[in-house]
């Protein structure tokens, strides 16, 4: 894939339920994992949008009114993008979701110093 990343940090309980997934989804049965992968897809989403949005908020001090518009744009985006998850993942075929724990594996690090 790319060599340009974007990164936000995530809990490291959160890095090890991704890729314990997606270690799961290449040794078994992946179509018995889709309820967890649209939920780890959802969460991990969440979190992205709350470091990219209230972070600088928080950093520039752009106060309340500011923080309350981003919480309602990361609530409204996070519904919308967990219904669009949810559908897509039970669409896809096991080959599908051994490619989504391929992905999840190149996107998620334990560690800082592991990241490309």
């Amino acid at each position: 894939m790319n060599n340009s990343y974007v990164i936000a940090p995530i809990p490291e309980s959160m890095a090890r339920q991704a890729l314990d997934l997606a270690k799961s989804l290449k040794q078994d049965s992946p179509y018995r994992y889709k309820h967890l992968v649209a939920d780890v897809l959802s969460d991990l989403t969440k979190i992205n949008l709350e470091y990219y949005f209230l972070r600088p908020i928080e950093l520039f001090k752009l106060g309340s009114f500011s923080e309350k518009v981003a919480n309602m744009a990361i609530h409204v985006a996070y519904s919308a993008i967990t219904r669009f998850v949810k559908r897509g993942i039970e669409k896809l075929s096991d080959d599908q979701l051994i490619i989504l724990a391929d992905l999840i594996e190149e996107c998620v690090f334990l560690n800082k110093e592991d990241i490309p």
